[in-house]
């Protein structure tokens, strides 16, 4: 049975360049999981092994159903409550919601059914609010950073300068999608999809 692979099916969405550009996408159907606080401590790592839980078990599925997919990278939106830029705050003053991509034929049923299943078997508290959402993308500039997530400042600077050079309003959360897995790959090498929504004038359209 072939599987269908979200990286292969729309490879735009899982590519960046280490120059900034402007792309635009449609509205995707994602598993979510949203909370607050340093991505360094145990409420976010929890929030990572509760979401790929339940991607997988959507998967598992979809695979009965001989419509198996790759369960695709891990994404997140971030953004303070204050408005302020997450490098001008504490990290604790963080929020985010962890992303990962799925079919657009899963159904707020079908998922019900599946996370019931998964906490009948598995301690995962933060289940009960894993979420169905329909993430609407639209217009964005984005920009390719390799090495540490910590790092991530000058490539954010540069995203931002272009958008600034364009005159273009930033208009939703900062977006990151996680091409490389960290317990696999040397922080120097990690690459990460930085992307700002972004408003088009009729000029940029």
């Amino acid at each position: 049975m072939q599987k269908t692979d979200f990286s292969k099916l729309y490879p735009a969405y899982y590519k960046a360049s280490a120059k900034p550009a402007l792309q635009r996408f449609n509205t995707c159907t994602h598993l979510s999981l949203a909370g607050e606080g340093d991505p360094g401590a145990q409420p976010f790592q929890y929030a990572i092994q509760t979401l790929y839980a339940a991607a997988f078990a959507v998967k598992q599925l979809y695979k009965s159903r001989e419509e198996d997919f790759v369960v695709p990278k891990l994404e997140a939106l971030w953004w303070t409550n204050s408005g302020k830029r997450g490098m001008d705050v504490q990290r604790s003053e963080w929020c985010w919601q962890l992303l990962i991509r799925m079919p657009d034929s899963l159904t707020q049923t079908m998922l019900t059914g599946v996370l019931n299943q998964v906490m009948a078997q598995k301690q995962l508290p933060m289940l009960r609010y894993v979420q169905l959402q329909h993430t609407h993308v639209g217009n964005c500039a984005q920009i390719l950073h390799i090495g540490p997530y910590s790092a991530e400042q000058p490539t954010l600077d540069r995203l931002y300068a272009y958008i600034a050079a364009r005159e273009l309003e930033t208009t939703g959360r900062h977006h990151e999608i996680y091409l490389s897995n960290p317990l696999k790959t040397a922080p120097h090498q990690l690459k990460t999809i930085l992307r700002q929504p972004v408003k088009l004038t009729l000029e940029h359209g």
